[in-house]
């Protein structure tokens, strides 16, 4: 039980922290500047989802031409041995 206590009270102080964090940054930059820096974060957040998604694409696209090369079919009748 005292270890769940002790678990808690980490997890309570490090919110608590975040917290006080985020209220003087506030203070330091502004309101605005604080907008501005979330928005520019999340403006970097998504290009690189936008990048991911594109190169996950790419990728399919190129396995299934490899796919499609490495396994073409053969014309013609088997050769005899």
């Amino acid at each position: 039980m005292q270890t769940f206590k002790v678990i808690g009270g980490t997890i309570e102080a490090v919110g608590e922290t975040i917290v006080n964090s985020a209220q003087l940054l506030s203070l330091v930059v502004g309101d605005e500047g604080l907008k501005h820096t979330t928005r520019q974060s999340f403006k970097l957040v998504n290009s690189a989802l936008d990048e991911s998604v594109e190169m996950a694409l790419l990728e399919t696209e190129y396995n299934l031409a490899e796919f499609k090369r490495t396994h073409a079919k053969k014309v013609g009748r088997p050769a005899k041995t």
